[in-house]
């Protein structure tokens, strides 16, 4: 969905170029966990019959990468920013 359809109700296809600015904005701010439900209760089970001496947490459950935490330098960022900016199309000035 795009912010024009969020503000107007206007529904249109998502361009090529959208997609790729969502995917862009994605890598450095990663969209809502929907994974989350599911893994609270799968670790909410798996801790009712656990017979090991550790809880089970939700990330224990989680089918995706798991993200660090770490805070980037500005060269890192800068690096990834350029990275993004490869993926785009190149537009004529």
């Amino acid at each position: 969905m795009t912010v024009e359809t969020l503000l107007t109700g206007r529904r249109r296809p998502l361009s090529s170029s959208e997609f790729i600015d969502w995917i862009a904005f994605h890598s450095l701010e990663p969209f809502s966990d929907t994974y989350r439900p599911s893994c609270i209760v799968a670790a909410t089970l798996a801790n009712i019959h656990r017979t090991r001496q550790t809880a089970f947490s939700s990330d224990d459950f989680m089918p995706v990468e798991r993200v660090t935490g770490k805070q980037m330098k500005p060269e890192e960022m800068k690096a990834r920013m350029a990275s993004v900016a490869a993926l785009l199309p190149q537009q004529d000035t």
